[in-house]
């Protein structure tokens, strides 16, 4: 009689519990713009829960919402009593509002509401951050930061984190605690802020790591982010680097280049951190980032906030990634120092303050601003578009340049010094030109043996090598009907190349001098890779 008493008694808690819907979140992973997962916990194990949903608010009424669905994935946390509950909604529309009230047993939420993503050409902005673990009383005062800006902009249409949500990733008491923490994020009209989350070093529990967010990118936990113009790629440091994840990564980063004027990476472990040694991101990920022109990297795990030089082939560059971060949503800070690591020279920095990331997209470039825990804007950087969709895959690999006008090439004579020169492209000795620079807008032209076009003494130009301080720095400028075609313009002097006849012929090829030209000139030349 007391066995079936307990019975009884356990099947009537697991009723009410089913009741209990608590921890709602909005999860976008690969495609925010026309789908989102809505995931929330519950006690009882119920397979009769709804989500009612659509375009226009309905203030709780069933039979006034357009769409309904019913939770496709139920998932026990380990060590629990409780569920993740999760449904993707699909074929949603671009940059619209989505209202939805979920319905268990006899009970319904109160109406939420979502945006996804926009599409391309839009001008939004998404909020980043990482390591919210240890600091509860810290992470709930940034959690209301990170609401209240949500509230001042309302084109924010996610947060993307950084890792380290909670110290044991395998406790779900933890992870209750930051759950029920992040409700403080949702603003006062009800409109969720979605996340787009990455695995950090404290995620040990692969199995609750995926119950919590409904395995985001699937088994690796990487995948790329289309949010508009930009392409966000979220990568995982708690797995191998190399292999399988850098081949999805070039994969992805050739691909994107092409489609996207920004890019931008989203990892837990730092390939140029501020307090710690380098991740394995540093020989396995950032050459290609390097090599696609990656625009921006947010990199967790230092508890810190640094902002690095812009950086290209280890070495300070003006057309290089930036690196930023690195986690301060609810951690004790380290403090790191200074002087310590050139990438951080003016107007690099590091510092110990907890802070949020604030990224604007646009069509000219992105705004990046850090705020501060005191809700005080503490830093802003202002990236232009590296229009690296424009010419960056026809200027790869070593190629003639052809003056659209005449049809003829840039040729040399042999010898170190023997001048450039104008000659017909049919010719089979005229040397190829490779464009060294990695990103279509700037280049230098390097002849195949390794010598450079440089500019003497008398006004002629000349290949040498191309360590060569005179060597010349080019920028791709307004290609016109003909993708390839491009002006050459020297940087330093804003300055066109023109070539001038001589009358002179040799090797059976007209030579014509080289000089600069203002840009603005009719005469200018306009060049295409072929």
């Amino acid at each position: 009689m007391k066995a079936i008493l307990f019975i009884y008694a356990i099947l009537i808690m697991d009723s009410q519990a089913a009741a209990d819907i608590k921890h709602l979140r909005v999860v976008f992973d690969e495609n925010p713009s026309n789908s989102a997962k809505i995931i929330f916990t519950t006690t009882g194990n119920s397979n009769s829960s709804y989500i009612y949903f659509d375009e226009n608010m309905q203030n709780g009424r069933f039979e006034k919402y357009q769409g309904k669905a019913q939770v496709s994935q139920l998932t026990k946390y380990r060590g629990s009593r409780e569920y993740a509950n999760s449904v993707e909604l699909t074929k949603l529309k671009a940059n619209t509002n989505y209202y939805f009230i979920i319905s268990l047993d006899d009970v319904t939420t109160k109406e939420y509401y979502f945006r996804t993503a926009p599409g391309k050409g839009a001008s939004f902005k998404l909020l980043f951050g990482g390591d919210s673990r240890s600091d509860r009383d810290k992470r709930q005062h940034m959690n209301k930061l990170l609401r209240n800006v949500f509230e001042e902009h309302d084109d924010i249409y996610a947060l993307v984190h950084g890792g380290d949500y909670v110290a044991n990733g395998r406790s779900y008491r933890q992870w209750e605690k930051w759950l029920s923490d992040y409700r403080l994020t949702t603003r006062s009209d009800g409109r969720l802020l979605p996340i787009v989350p990455t695995r950090g070093n404290h995620e040990t529990s692969t199995q609750m790591y995926n119950a919590i967010f409904s395995t985001p990118g699937g088994s690796g936990n990487y995948f790329l982010t289309s949010f508009g113009d930009l392409a966000l790629l979220t990568l995982n440091t708690e797995i191998n680097h190399s292999g399988t994840q850098r081949n999805w990564l070039e994969a992805n980063l050739n691909e994107a280049s092409k489609n996207y004027l920004f890019l931008a990476a989203n990892y837990h472990r730092p390939a140029f951190p501020a307090v710690k040694t380098p991740g394995k991101a540093l020989t396995a990920w950032v050459p290609l980032f390097d090599k696609y022109g990656l625009d921006i990297a947010f990199e967790s795990d230092g508890h810190a906030l640094k902002r690095t030089l812009p950086i290209k082939n280890g070495e300070h560059h003006e057309r290089g990634t930036i690196y930023v971060g690195e986690g301060g949503l609810g951690v004790p800070l380290r403090s790191p120092v200074h002087g310590e690591k050139w990438y951080f020279q003016t107007p690099g920095y590091v510092d110990a303050v907890h802070h949020i990331q604030l990224l604007e997209v646009k069509p000219s470039g992105l705004n990046y601003t850090v705020v501060d825990d005191q809700n005080r804007i503490y830093d802003s950087l202002q990236i232009h578009s590296k229009n690296r969709n424009r010419n960056i895959h026809h200027l790869t690999e070593a190629k003639y340049l052809k003056n659209l006008g005449t049809k003829t090439c840039i040729g040399f004579q042999k010898g170190e010094r023997s001048p450039a020169f104008h000659q017909v492209c049919e010719k089979k000795y005229e040397q190829a030109i490779e464009l060294i620079s990695g990103d279509n807008d700037q280049f230098l032209l390097r002849n195949k043996d390794m010598r450079c076009l440089a500019k003497s003494f008398f006004r002629g130009f000349y290949f040498d090598r191309c360590y060569s301080k005179n060597v010349q720095s080019f920028t791709l400028q307004n290609p016109q009907s003909d993708i390839n075609g491009f002006k050459l313009t020297q940087n330093s002097q804003k300055k066109c190349l023109e070539f001038e006849q001589s009358g002179q012929i040799i090797s059976g090829a007209r030579r014509f001098h080289i000089k600069m030209k203002g840009c603005s000139s009719k005469d200018s030349q306009i060049f295409s890779v072929f």
